[in-house]
């Protein structure tokens, strides 16, 4: 498995459990992804391989510009499976730069897996609800594998009701977008440094030992 090295841990752990090989590569001096980097990686591996792809990135808050992720998928071979962590796509629709991989999937992509969560947005974090998205070929082959139990009749009554209130949905997108802009505002009064966020939080350097940095806190 091949993922950039500052991104969500979780993917990593399910590895090392599977005692799989797993390769992080280093993000650049702004946190952003090396996707030249990555692909190197990746071709350079024989048999199947997959890329753990977080956009937005989690925990640094930026995106991967579409351009470059959709044309390193369009053109890697069968045996590179992509898993495209969309956790927080909903906050990046604005920039220009971002684009869902679900075009990719649409299609016929059958190596682009998406996973997705209602976790963030809709506010549902304690119902623990999320969803992936494949080509029903890929789909089919990762069937096999899933949990005894599924989602629970409650928990699909309300991920349906929270798609269904587009009231809510708009509105917590923009209370984030005015909140975020407050915080960064107030980061820069107070000359901390952060990373240019499309999320729903900011990375900061605090610059100072985090013992102290905790205490003023």
């Amino acid at each position: 498995m091949i993922e950039p090295s500052t991104t969500f841990g979780a993917l990593k752990e399910y590895c090392k459990a599977e005692n799989l090989n797993v390769i992080q590569v280093p993000v650049g001096q702004n946190f952003e992804m090396n996707i030249a980097a990555m692909k190197k990686q990746a071709m350079a591996q024989t048999g199947s391989v997959l890329i753990n792809i977080c956009d937005p990135n989690n925990p640094t808050g930026n995106i991967v510009d579409f351009t470059t992720m959709f044309d390193w998928i369009n053109n890697a071979p069968e045996t590179h499976l992509f898993l495209l962590d969309e956790a927080y796509f909903d906050y990046a629709q604005a920039n220009p730069r971002y684009k869902s991989g679900l075009d990719l999937i649409n299609q016929g992509k059958d190596n682009v897996v998406i996973s997705r969560t209602f976790s963030k947005v809709h506010g549902m974090a304690g119902m623990r609800l999320g969803y992936g998205i494949a080509t029903v070929n890929t789909a089919n082959k990762i069937k096999p594998f899933a949990a005894g139990f599924n989602l629970s009749a409650a928990g699909i009554a309300a991920a349906s009701a929270a798609l269904d209130d587009k009231s809510f949905y708009k509105k917590s997108i923009e209370y984030n977008q005015l909140s975020r802009k407050i915080l960064v505002a107030t980061l820069n009064e107070l000359e901390l440094e952060s990373v240019p966020s499309d999320t729903n939080f900011v990375l900061h350097i605090i610059g100072t030992p985090l013992a102290d940095y905790a205490k003023h806190m």
